[in-house]
């Protein structure tokens, strides 16, 4: 997967492939690197670790999606923890070829490990202020994205200020996309 430095330093100079999923997420965890809560890094998250969320570590989870979908059934998914069937299934991370799984049901499988505000709201959306400054000269479905901060239960302070920080440095990244890279991202970069 693709970690965040590399990320925010993505600049897609092919046309993005099309997508075949109305979402994707994009996770990373922060933790203390030995122990040593002063020393804070992060790392994407694989498929194999999805859902086996550590309460001692922050995640960032980015959900791009369609904002408007003509064949979905479903709305763009949601964290609703409290029924776990929001919809809008993702296709998995990274565009990978596993079952998809829905932002809702990542939410219910972290409510034990990760702090409820997080899980029951994002850190920051962008979905009907677009289009993004890609989409002027883009013909593709509109996106839109959503960011949230889902910071474990025994997480100490340094682990969920670097990760909120980062929050920040991704959305402003995303916000001034003129280059496409959210669209690369939804395709499964």
């Amino acid at each position: 997967p693709l970690q965040l430095t590399e990320l925010l330093a993505y600049a897609p100079t092919d046309p993005a492939p099309p997508s075949a999923f109305r979402s994707n997420l994009k996770v990373w965890r922060f933790f203390a690197v030995g122990g040593r809560a002063h020393e804070v890094q992060n790392e994407a998250v694989g498929v194999e670790s999805l859902g086996k969320f550590r309460s001692n570590e922050s995640y960032v989870v980015l959900h791009i999606y369609r904002r408007r979908d003509p064949y979905a059934r479903d709305p763009a998914a949601k964290p609703t923890a409290a029924n776990g069937k929001a919809g809008g299934r993702a296709g998995g991370l990274a565009g990978s070829g596993v079952s998809p799984v829905t932002l809702a049901e990542l939410a219910t499988a972290s409510q034990e490990t990760m702090t409820p505000r997080g899980l029951a709201a994002s850190f920051s959306g962008y979905n009907d202020c677009g289009p993004y400054p890609f989409e002027s000269n883009d013909m593709g479905e509109p996106l839109a994205h959503d960011i949230y901060v889902w910071n474990g239960t025994d997480a100490v302070a340094l682990i969920k200020a670097v990760a909120l920080t980062k929050c920040f440095e991704l959305e402003r990244f995303l916000l001034n996309d003129t280059a496409g890279t959210t669209r690369h991202l939804h395709a499964g970069a």
